[in-house]
């Protein structure tokens, strides 16, 4: 089991109209985190390198996860590529997470 923190994101416009990303909570938790694949994407005509890890955690929060949040693992931010709501004694939650 690991540490991280889950933070939950919003856009919101600033004085002058523009769409920023603005923090809501932060929650931090344990989870049990693996990592899956490495790989190259083509964005804007460059390649980048990405990495796919999968977070296990227990979270009994009254919000629901959605895309809106993102994981703070080993002090990097990652973004969720996929939510799936699990059965499990441990777990509740398998977050597909990336980091870029």
């Amino acid at each position: 089991m690991k540490p991280i923190y889950l933070e939950k994101w919003q856009q919101t416009k600033n004085a002058r109209g523009s769409l920023i990303d603005t923090k809501l909570i932060t929650y931090p938790i344990w989870a049990e985190v693996k990592k899956r694949s490495g790989g190259r994407t083509y964005e804007s005509y460059q390649t980048k390198l990405s990495n796919n890890m999968e977070v296990r955690i227990n979270f009994r929060d009254p919000f629901d996860l959605n895309g809106q949040w993102k994981v703070v693992y080993n002090g990097r931010r990652h973004t969720v590529l996929d939510i799936e709501k699990v059965n499990e004694t441990r777990f509740n939650y398998l977050l597909l997470i990336e980091s870029k």
